[in-house]
């Protein structure tokens, strides 16, 4: 019976499943040929949490699903100017620190709930049982003095929000693994047991300096056939493509969301000769991929063997994924301002009365220049929108 990559436990149809692309990625191809389920346990829990971690930001600005379809992750406790604020899975930025002012006796007493922020009317209904609380009242109550009280819409874009992007380090012990997975899945876990990737496995198990100076290269180029690859699957597509010459020497390259890449010399010479295994993927539509090899040209092979570190390149990639952000969200930023603002003169798709149009067009040039400048807008709002802010779910209309 075959045998785990990585240890001596064999494997069996009850082996858990092994994402060869990891499914924080986007990948949705497994195996039960590889690796058994203790290890794969216990890298999930490391290196490649690592790798997912570090694609993070990348997942969060593209609203990356993983290859399960669970949402991006949030970034947290980020800088945004002055401000500290979470960036949620749907890339919407909230404000951390207490959402209300407290106000106390001597006796420590709470007198007074003030200046109560939200961002929603569902936001709302979350904090009333917190105010309730607080000020030892009824919900009801709560929601009364709410409606009495005077209320203000605020819209603002959150300020420039610093990101640290780091890739690499203990991350390509993931790297590494992912491309012995597929030879595994595609020639067997013993083919990968043999002393002819000792070093690699060592590791992926271990880690170790020398390895990773002498045989794993950061490469920043663009793929030769990056084009064809991209029309095929996506602008930030995912690759793992591994290739051997006639010696058998064997090199893995690995490129996350064609933003970075890396080259790993899996086997110094005594591998399968003549290898060519891929496995791509479209991760803006995670049922697109592939393992079909003849669907992905060749790549020379003097080609892999000479990765090129490039900080002005690897910015360049780096940017073209922000400029994708940033036209995305900026055009459904307006979308949601101008259905924001529509709302308010005409329900659904009722049209705008005639005497209203110059008021809507005002206050939507308005709020665009605004969110433009990056300036807030604010607007009292009427005693009927406060009172709607406080209702409980069930008499929303």
């Amino acid at each position: 019976m075959a045998r785990c990559v990585f240890c001596e436990n064999e494997l069996s149809a009850a082996t858990k499943p092994e994402h060869i692309l990891l499914n924080a990625l986007g990948g949705r191809k497994t195996t039960r040929n590889a690796i058994c389920s203790d290890c794969n346990n216990r890298f999930g829990g490391t290196v490649d949490d690592i790798l997912a971690q570090q694609a993070a930001v990348v997942r969060n600005m593209l609203r990356l699903k993983s290859g399960t379809g669970n949402a991006p992750p949030m970034l947290r406790n980020l800088q945004a100017g002055q401000e500290r604020i979470n960036i949620n899975s749907d890339g919407q930025p909230v404000r951390l620190g207490q959402p209300f002012d407290i106000v106390r006796d001597a006796s420590g007493k709470v007198l007074a709930v003030k200046g109560v922020e939200t961002t929603s009317a569902e936001d709302m209904r979350r904090l009333i049982p917190h105010l309730a609380a607080m000020l030892n009242l009824s919900e009801e109550k709560v929601r009364e003095i709410i409606a009495a009280s005077p209320a203000t819409f605020i819209s603002k874009r959150p300020d420039e929000i610093k990101h640290e992007l780091r890739f690499g380090g203990e991350a390509m012990r993931s790297v590494t693994k992912s491309c012995l997975v597929l030879i595994a899945a595609a020639l067997g876990s013993e083919l990968v047991r043999t002393p002819v990737f000792a070093e690699a496995r060592d590791f992926v198990l271990n880690g170790a300096e020398k390895f990773l100076q002498s045989r794993v290269g950061f490469d920043s180029r663009a793929l030769p056939i990056e084009q064809a690859v991209r029309a095929k699957f996506d602008p930030f597509f995912n690759l793992i493509y591994v290739q051997s010459d006639a010696n058998g020497r064997v090199i893995g390259h690995f490129t996350l969301l064609n933003a970075v890449a890396w080259q790993i010399v899996l086997a110094e010479a005594g591998g399968p000769p003549n290898l060519k295994l891929v496995l791509v993927s479209n991760p803006e539509d995670n049922a697109v991929w592939s393992d079909d090899a003849s669907q992905i040209s060749d790549v020379d092979m003097a080609w892999l063997e000479t990765p090129q570190r490039s900080n002005a390149a690897s910015l360049q990639r780096i940017e073209a994924i922000v400029a994708h952000h940033v036209k995305v969200e900026g055009a459904k930023a307006i979308d949601h301002i101008i259905n924001q603002v529509r709302r308010r003169y005409a329900k659904d798709d009722e049209a705008i009365p005639p005497e209203q149009h110059d008021a809507f067009e005002h206050e939507l040039a308005d709020r665009l220049a605004r969110h433009a400048l990056a300036l807030p807008y604010e607007r009292e709002l009427s005693p009927e929108e406060v009172a709607a802010l406080a209702q409980p779910k069930s008499t929303q209309s």
